[in-house]
């Protein structure tokens, strides 16, 4: 038998660990991120670019830190069901992971259509609108 590279203990503090830097992250990116809410949301974006910027960054932060937790588990649940690991690790990782990835590049987006809106360049509006609703959704 394979001896574990944590044990159970280990394991535990590392998943513990994960998943509270996730939960910080994503706490600390929601007043950044607040920019995007009002009718005028391009005008506050293009008024605070870094704002939006660094509740992307929060945001991956969190992606990344709530994706390895799956990993760091997998050892554990493959001794018990491989096919249920396997399934953790796609559904809670790969598909968790993506949708916040597109939610950072999202308001990266909005982050630049936010200024060339306010440097004159209207036909902008509505991918930007796409942009903070496709954001908003995931």
């Amino acid at each position: 038998m394979k001896k574990e590279i944590y044990g159970y203990k280990g394991t535990a503090r590392i998943v513990g660990s994960l998943y509270i830097i996730g939960t910080l992250a994503g706490t600390f990116s929601t007043p950044f991120l607040k920019v995007r809410n009002g009718p005028d949301y391009l005008v506050k974006i293009a008024e605070n670019p870094n704002s939006l910027l660094i509740g992307a960054i929060l945001i991956l932060v969190m992606g990344f830190a709530l994706a390895l937790i799956p990993a760091i588990v997998f050892p554990i649940l493959k001794k018990y069901n491989e096919a249920l690991g396997v399934g953790y690790i796609v559904f809670r990782g790969a598909l968790e992971t993506c949708s916040y990835m597109i939610n950072a590049v999202c308001c990266m987006a909005l982050s630049s259509i936010g200024a060339a809106y306010a440097a004159g360049t209207r036909d902008l509006l509505n991918a930007g609108a796409a942009l903070k609703a496709v954001s908003d959704s995931s």
